[in-house]
């Protein structure tokens, strides 16, 4: 969206094969000059031109089980994470090996 003319534009990396807890993906995108994607972010992306199924949820084939940098302010030792195969967010314990997604400026 533009907000007083101006457009925030996000490129993603693509998403990387090897699994890794939220630490070292942390690591891994800082590495590359980048980051872990916000929750907000990372849905936005993934359910970016992707219908909603019939319950609702958005089925986004480009993106797997991904973390994001956002940490749950209940369990500090939990991330929030997107599901591109059912469109669903949830939290799961940092030390869990997933697939990431760095973003930086575009």
């Amino acid at each position: 969206s533009v907000k007083n003319g101006r457009q925030l534009k996000l490129k993603f990396t693509a998403p990387d094969q090897n699994e890794m807890d939220h630490r070292n993906a942390l690591q891994h995108c800082k590495k590359q000059g980048l980051r872990l994607p916000t929750i907000s972010e990372l849905f936005d992306f993934c359910a970016a031109g992707s219908p909603a199924n019939a319950e609702g949820r958005f089925l986004a084939n480009r993106c797997a089980l991904l973390w994001s940098t956002t940490v749950s302010t209940e369990y500090r030792e939990f991330a929030w994470q997107f599901n591109g195969e059912t469109g669903r967010i949830s939290s799961n314990h940092r030390i869990s090996s997933h697939r990431v997604r760095c973003v930086g400026g575009g």
